[in-house]
């Protein structure tokens, strides 16, 4: 299967009262010879192109020249690198209450949530990579992802899957068939870009402060709705710890076939 392709679109600068009005001229500084929003994907296209050096992190993810699936992640010749990165997840469907007004879309799909690894600052030990961090979240379970755990919550109410306790009630999971769930519905909506950087917290930190990112948590308490995601998060952490443990015992997790892009 191949990968969803773009061919650096027009941004949509639908930019909100979130404290990034400034998104437009910084976009301008990555593309000096933008002349209106029409013009704008095509003069990201040309500085990536002609920068000697390299693509600018900021450029790379904000203009990726593809975009992967979740079967081509989870193939057995798998595109992800082992090495220290940043990347990007694009979204075809938006969960329940996310806003996405001022964010940065690219054919048809939203980019709503960067992460990096390894976390070289919050998690100087970490000994993983964008390889590894990327499956996990594409095929891992709500106990190792925030990204998995924050959609399944935004989400409970559509699967019928709530955060539960698990195990011997110290993890807390979807339990085996939400987990199933949230694979189908992140291969068919849920879309990742990389960029390979050594110190990728830096990248980080610039598109935080400068897009909006709403399923963003950490050093995003700026963003409108970061205290909604907080709440929520931790009102279904808290009805989990006082919902007796779930028993998983009469049920098996399968993944799906593969993850088709929407059209």
């Amino acid at each position: 299967m191949t990968g969803r392709r773009s061919i650096c679109p027009v941004f949509l600068l639908d930019v909100s009262a979130s404290g990034r009005q400034d998104t437009r001229g910084w976009l301008q500084g990555i593309c000096p010879d933008l002349r209106s929003q029409d013009d704008l994907g095509a003069a990201v296209l040309r500085r990536h192109e002609a920068s000697a050096g390299g693509p600018e992190p900021t450029t790379a993810l904000i203009c990726p020249s593809r975009l992967f699936t979740r079967a081509e992640v989870l193939q057995s010749d798998c595109p992800v690198p082992r090495g220290a990165g940043i990347y990007a997840w694009y979204f075809g469907a938006i969960p329940p209450r996310v806003p996405t007004k001022g964010c940065h879309s690219i054919d048809a799909l939203t980019l709503l949530y960067v992460g990096i690894s390894p976390d070289g600052l919050r998690k100087p030990s970490s000994r993983s990579n964008l390889r590894v961090r990327i499956r996990n979240h594409y095929q891992g379970n709500a106990e190792g992802s925030t990204l998995r755990r924050t959609l399944g919550i935004l989400l409970a109410e559509v699967s019928g899957f709530p955060l539960r306790r698990v195990g011997s009630g110290r993890r807390m999971t979807f339990t085996h068939l939400g987990e199933q769930w949230l694979d189908s519905w992140i291969a068919e909506n849920a879309f990742v870009t990389w960029l390979e950087h050594p110190h990728p917290w830096e990248p980080e930190k610039e598109l935080i402060r400068k897009l909006s990112l709403p399923l963003n948590i950490q050093g995003n308490a700026a963003h409108p709705f970061y205290p909604v995601l907080k709440r929520l998060r931790a009102e279904a952490i808290a009805t989990a710890r006082e919902t007796p443990i779930a028993s998983e015992s009469n049920q098996q997790r399968r993944m799906p076939l593969a993850g088709v892009p929407p059209q």
